[in-house]
């Protein structure tokens, strides 16, 4: 505590978040004041940030008027029931975040200080705002969702400036027309949740407004003055009682996301069908049919017709593609409308302005498969977008106007003709931590290209053979979480990737590797892996360490050779003799896997041949349960069966370890799959491959599997480097101790 104590003495800022503090330190009521004599006082900064959140103060003191110079107070996330009268000698205080306590009433003291611009009191026990909040003339922000406030005072149309307010979840019967009228600057209103039966008409006096929610309500009519919100993008106003919408709502050119779901609407007018949405839910209405007109909206993505009882549409329509019932509904259409519709089709440029609208909400924006072959310029002009897909275009060049996006996260790419890597405009993008640039003709990347993404944590290269000629050049990437170098023709493994501590999916497939590395262990923090389709005959021992994270493990499409093979070619000698290790491990004694349950039927394949796995296939003469697959060894159970006795090379397909537990009775049909599809991992049927599959989805028992085909590859090189003499049945013998220890 001394040491965080120290250092907000220096910077101004203190974070004290999830300590389970039960009261707040006497040293921050005192300025960060210690009272040493060993402190150079007059090196301290005053205390501007305060952050208190997660938890568990009951009390906030009125020695809070101590810090004078508080910019930024948040205490949300703990059990406070009152603010102190304190909050009013706080000049500065900017940003007051006291959210999920249980706090009944707030003091009039609030709105002396002035300075607030946000205020959050989200899910309190709060039935009334104080009207004094209307002397801080900049208060932009303010939200009080999730309490039982029942109505708002008149007083607060005075914050003029205010461009945020959300008070859903409360009890509010109405709202007066002249709070509308006064909060001109509102961009986001949300008022869903509430006991509201009217919408003012001075809505219409929100010329600002992009997002308005009022769904769940029991609105009965929107006002026609609705058309005087002429930046509303979005508008939600299901769950309520509305019977009809006005014509004039298709006045509303940016509107994009219309949600009008379960009320008792009857018709959807034509004047509405000149909108340009991409999403309208007309969902559980009272709807009977649709005007043809709205085949012309052919900029609708989603359109939800369930719940309707449409006479006039097939139920193939209805519940079908939009594209399709759009289609149909222009086919309605006389010729001289149908003609008139054509001019209709969106450009390229409407595109762009729905998806514009589309992600002033999201924070997303889709500029995908537009068949552009440059940026448009709504990728940079459009603010705070924090992922913009650009894929399945033809851009070939980046502009450095994209610099601007200080905020994005992510980038998409993908299948363009992107030939130069955009170092100037990527090297600007501070925040960037997921790019995909897969699928392009780009040209050789170098290692000091990567050395600005420090903070990358997906990357995707698929597709771009030429572009990493050193592909162990991403190690530059530290913070690296997911990397795909599919298609890429590596020839062998980038053992640069070994330094990547933090990966956790890694796809190399469809490459030419012939090995794996023994540094494979070195993924410790690796979930899913996916070296299919390679040339991969062997695997090291070491992958079986890869517990208890690893969950995914594909390897189909590899010349692979059975963990166990040499194993069961040294067994056999005159070609008569059974595969002998592959029986230890898919027909395991129950001293191999911690079962308190006796598998009394564990005898070897050649004793009952494949009558058994028939039988068992069935559920037939099978005393006790077989053994059901649970988790992904690497050898395909139908494949095994087929190769029984024909040698050591199996396709390898899928990983598979079987555990002795019985399943319940009610599970006996399910998992007949697993009974005789792949009892014991290994027994023929029509549908082996999928019950693996089935199987392999439980993880949790993967490490147990992979710890055992560890042990087996140890025993097999030990074997293969003379260390075990002997006879193959000492060597069997010692290849099951190693077995059951490790499991």
């Amino acid at each position: 505590m001394d040491r965080i104590l120290k250092s907000a003495r220096e910077s101004g800022s203190l974070n004290l978040s999830n300590r389970s503090l039960r009261e707040i330190p006497k040293e921050v009521y005192n300025n960060l004041d210690t009272g040493s004599q060993d402190e150079k006082w007059w090196e301290g900064v005053d205390l501007q940030k305060l952050i208190l959140a997660h938890n568990n103060l009951e009390v906030l003191r009125e020695d809070l008027r101590n810090l004078s110079s508080l910019v930024v107070l948040n205490i949300s996330h703990n059990k406070i029931s009152s603010l102190p009268a304190a909050i009013r000698d706080l000049p500065l205080l900017k940003s007051l975040d006291a959210s999920f306590n249980q706090i009944n009433t707030l003091p009039e003291e609030i709105g002396l200080a002035t300075a607030l611009v946000k205020v959050d009191f989200s899910n309190n026990c709060l039935t009334e705002l104080p009207a004094s909040l209307a002397k801080c003339p900049d208060l932009l922000e303010l939200k009080a969702s999730n309490n039982t406030i029942s109505r708002i005072p008149d007083a607060l149309a005075g914050c003029s400036k205010l461009n945020k307010l959300d008070l859903e979840g409360n009890k509010l019967v109405t709202i007066s027309e002249n709070m509308f009228a006064s909060w001109t600057m509102l961009t986001e209103l949300n008022l869903a949740k509430n006991l509201l039966t009217t919408t003012p008409d001075s809505i219409g006096a929100l010329p600002k407004l992009i997002r308005l929610d009022m769904h769940q309500n029991k609105i009965t009519s929107i006002p026609p003055s609705i058309k005087g919100c002429s930046s509303l993008a979005e508008l939600y106003m299901g769950n309520n009682l509305l019977s009809s919408i006005p014509a004039d709502i298709g006045t509303l050119s940016k509107l994009g996301i219309l949600d009008l779901h379960s009320n008792q609407l009857k018709e959807y007018p034509v004047g509405a069908c000149n909108l340009k949405l991409s999403f309208l839910d007309l969902s559980n209405n009272s709807l009977s049919g649709l005007p043809a007109e709205l085949g012309k909206m052919t900029t609708l993505r989603k359109l939800l017709l369930t719940g309707n009882p449409m006479r006039t549409l097939r139920s193939s329509l209805v519940s079908g593609p939009t594209t399709a019932l759009l289609k149909y509904l222009r086919s309605r259409l006389s010729s001289d409308e149908e003609g008139s519709g054509s001019t209709s089709t969106p450009t390229k440029d409407d595109q762009i302005a729905a998806a514009r609208r589309l992600s002033l909400s999201s924070k997303e924006l889709d500029l995908s498969g537009l068949g552009v072959t440059s940026v448009p310029a709504a990728a940079w002009e459009t603010s705070e977008v924090v992922k913009l897909d650009l894929s399945k275009n033809s851009i070939e060049d980046l502009p450095n106007e994209l610099s601007l996006c200080s905020s994005l996260q992510s980038l998409v790419l993908s299948n363009n003709k992107i030939k130069r890597w955009p170092h100037t405009v990527i090297s600007s993008l501070t925040s960037l931590s997921s790019l995909k640039l897969d699928n392009n003709p780009l040209a050789e990347i170098s290692s000091t290209d990567l050395l600005s993404l420090s903070k990358l944590e997906v990357l995707d290269l698929s597709g771009n053979a030429s572009a990493l000629p050193e592909p162990s050049a991403v190690s530059a990437l530290p913070q690296l979480r997911e990397l795909y170098l599919r298609r890429m023709k590596l020839n062998e493994f980038p053992n640069g990737l070994l330094d990547l501590k933090q990966l956790r999916i890694l796809d190399l497939s469809q490459n030419n590797l012939t090995t794996v590395p023994e540094g494979i262990k070195n993924f410790t923090a690796l979930i899913e892996l996916d070296l299919s389709d390679n040339n991969i005959t062997a695997l090291p021992a070491e992958l079986g360490l890869l517990e208890p994270n690893l969950q995914v493990l594909k390897l189909d499409g590899n010349p692979l050779r059975s963990c166990l093979g040499e194993e069961k070619a040294e067994q056999r000698g005159d070609g008569e003799e059974e595969p002998y290790l592959v029986q230890r491990l898919l027909y395991p004694p129950p001293a191999v896997f911690d079962d308190h349950r006796p598998w009394r039927h564990w005898e070897r394949p050649r004793e009952h041949g494949r009558r058994r796995a028939a039988d068992e296939a069935t559920g037939v003469g099978v005393p006790h349960p077989a053994p059901v697959v649970t988790a992904a060894v690497v050898l395909s159970a139908k494949q095994v069966v087929d190769d029984w006795g024909r040698g050591p090379n199996v396709k390898a397909q899928v990983v598979v370890v079987v555990d002795a537990a019985t399943p319940p009775v009610a599970e006996r049909e399910e998992a007949a799959l697993g009974h005789g599809a792949a009892v014991g991992g290994a027994h023929p049927a029509a549908h082996a491959d999928e019950a693996v599959e089935v199987a392999a989805a439980r993880d949790h028992r993967l490490a147990r599997g992979l710890q055992a085909y560890a042990a087996v590859e140890a025993a097999r090189r030990r074997r293969a480097m003379g260390t075990a003499a002997g006879s193959s049945t000492t060597s069997i013998s010692m290849l099951s101790d190693h077995v059951s220890t490790s499991l």
